[in-house]
């Protein structure tokens, strides 16, 4: 990623789902809540600090118009609370055959298999950590996903439903 080329970071922050952003609404109107599901930001010794910006899309298929549009938000969103570089992308239940935008767009499927390879890495911590991921991604794509329970509850202890994650059924 030419974003980091050469520089080791010194410092990162992990944001899931962050208040407080705004962006222009949908309607052009007033500045609207926007939320992107993930913010790394990595600082370094030198240079602008690189904000990874995830979009996650579980059931919801955006056209490719709406989802650049959507991700375009989040950048403006993000860079306002975070000056820095932004290196968004996202990552979709279903498949993008038209490129919405100049970032990432992985399918689930296309992620596992990033992810298998990234697994059998040498660097043990990442070969767990891709291994973690693309466990996460079978379960949620079997068992469905409408987000987290609240509040959070450890992945040993199941919910009526079975599932660790929040189902329409799980009052």
């Amino acid at each position: 990623m030419s974003a980091v080329r050469g520089r080791a970071p010194i410092s990162h922050e992990v944001h899931l789902w962050p208040q407080g952003l705004k962006a222009t609404s949908w309607s052009g109107d007033e500045p609207s809540r926007c939320e992107p599901d993930l913010v790394v930001r990595f600082v370094f010794s030198r240079g602008d600090p690189v904000l990874v910006i995830g979009e996650m899309k579980w059931e919801w298929f955006m056209s490719p118009k709406v989802l650049s549009e959507e991700v375009g938000r989040e950048i403006v969103a993000v860079q306002s609370a975070w000056p820095g570089t932004p290196v968004p992308f996202v990552l979709s239940k279903y498949r993008y055959d038209v490129r919405p935008g100049p970032y990432e767009v992985l399918s689930w499927f296309e992620a596992a298999n990033r992810l298998r390879n990234l697994e059998r890495s040498s660097d043990e911590a990442a070969g767990r950590w891709a291994h973690l991921v693309r466990e996460f991604l079978a379960i949620a794509d079997v068992r469905g996903f409408g987000g987290f329970p609240s509040p959070p509850i450890p992945f040993a202890i199941r919910r009526a439903s079975g599932s660790a994650f929040w189902r329409a059924g799980d009052v």
